[in-house]
């Protein structure tokens, strides 16, 4: 059923409608403010049930009345009330509120009628015009303009809400904004794919692309549309250029390197797949590990082990390749790792991430990190939680065999040290 999006009361008592619920908005807000304004963490799972509770009934009663311009203008009051206002919403109460906003803003939209559309319209292009995301709440209301709206006419001033926007970011970038750098990047692939929903010449969308071929989401976007379109060298000779022009952003060349990777295998190039990968381990300071397994596949068994060798030397840090050393069965490199790292910071963590693989073998050698790794504990506490850390060890010990009495020994040995503490004493009273 469609809503005309009109009032149907007359103009006054509509008026006096539209003040009543705006009033129930303010009230809702102020008493879950403090004296600054503000609506501090205590207070806002109360305000976010009031606000729920407000669309649930105040809300609905609109829409169930027919009265949809109304409902959509107190949805736009509540917007810029809870885009302006202050608070701590830690446990998510904006984040579920603007989720909200955006289901009843495209209830209503879909359900509007043409006149109502485009004012609806205009008010979503009047916000984004204004001024850029800045935060959550903005980006539904950005989500709703841009996925909504698909009619033509409204697709051209789309383009143009676009352009005020692109040419706001550009100016604001120059300024070294990294926000804005985002929001030129996101907006200008989001005019890249209106165009494409107009049906746009490919001559001018392409000419548009040219235009902003130094962002890389406007490379990434072509290079997805080549990859569906199956136009695997236009792909290829994109990704290549996009590592050079984006050599100083790791994480990107990460992603060109492995979408490479992919289209080389799709085509069962083996050899620019080798070579893609070997750039991959050269380059990456986490490897992947199914990127390990694949160059793994791509050696005879007999050839493998010393490249294995040059793979691990060109990641470097041991402490990444625990999973790669542990699937080739190289437990002895992993159990020198830790020994190497002893008191370090997170060193106990990994022991006992790999406990089980490594006791079976390694026992006796992984009681003597624990001793030193307790020793360096004890040293270091200053209240009863970092002797309780102490006392976790301990246990842990006890899992090993002879570790019990390696653990009962240990305790003795800290009362001894230690024999002021009395916190420690009453912590290690309960192993």
């Amino acid at each position: 059923m469609r809503c005309s999006l009109s009032l149907r009361t007359g103009k006054d008592e509509g008026m006096d409608l539209l003040d009543d619920h705006k009033k129930a908005i303010d009230g809702i807000f102020r008493r879950s403010q403090d004296s600054y304004g503000f609506i501090p963490y205590r207070a806002a799972a109360t305000f976010h049930r009031s606000v729920q509770e407000f669309l649930a009934t105040t809300f609905k009663g609109l829409i169930d009345s027919d009265e949809g311009l109304a409902a959509f203008k107190i949805l736009a009051y509540l917007y810029h009330k809870l885009a302006e206002q202050p608070i701590d919403d830690s446990g998510g109460e904006i984040v579920e509120l603007a989720e909200r906003l955006f289901v009843l803003w495209q209830g209503l939209i879909r359900h509007a009628d043409r006149s109502g559309k485009k004012t609806m319209f205009s008010w979503f292009g009047d916000q984004i015009k204004e001024r850029d995301s800045r935060g959550y709440l903005d980006d539904k209301l950005q989500d709703t303009f841009l996925e909504e709206f698909s009619e033509p006419d409204l697709l051209y001033e789309k383009l143009k809400i676009a352009d005020v926007v692109i040419l706001r970011n550009i100016e604001k970038t120059q300024e070294n904004e990294w926000a804005s750098d985002y929001a030129l990047q996101m907006w200008v692939v989001e005019r890249i794919k209106i165009m494409r929903s107009l049906d746009l010449s490919a001559g001018e969308i392409a000419g548009f692309q040219q235009e902003f071929w130094h962002l890389s989401k406007v490379r990434k976007d072509y290079i997805q549309q080549c990859l569906e379109a199956g136009n695997y060298e236009a792909a290829i000779r994109t990704l290549k250029k996009s590592k050079e022009l984006d050599a100083d952003l790791p994480g990107l060349t990460a992603d060109y390197r492995s979408q490479l990777a992919s289209i080389y295998k799709e085509q069962g190039d083996l050899d620019k797949l080798k070579e893609e990968l070997w750039e991959i381990v050269q380059t990456s300071y986490a490897l992947d590990p199914e990127q390990f397994w694949e160059l793994k596949a791509l050696y005879p068994k007999k050839e493998w082990e010393k490249v294995r060798e040059d793979v691990f030397e060109a990641q470097g840090d041991q402490r990444g390749l625990y999973p790669l050393l542990l699937a080739e069965g190289l437990l002895e490199r992993i159990l020198s790792d830790l020994q190497a790292r002893v008191t370090l910071p997170n060193n106990l963590y990994f022991l006992e991430l790999y406990k089980e693989d490594l006791k079976p073998y390694y026992a006796k050698e992984l009681l003597g990190i624990f001793q030193l790794e307790v020793m360096d504990l004890a040293k270091g506490a200053t209240n009863r939680s970092g002797y309780r850390r102490v006392v976790g060890a301990l246990r842990d010990m006890q899992e090993y065999p002879g570790g019990a009495e390696r653990a009962r020994d240990l305790a003795q040995e800290l009362k001894e040290t230690y024999p002021r503490r009395t916190a420690m004493l009453d912590e290690l009273a309960k192993l």
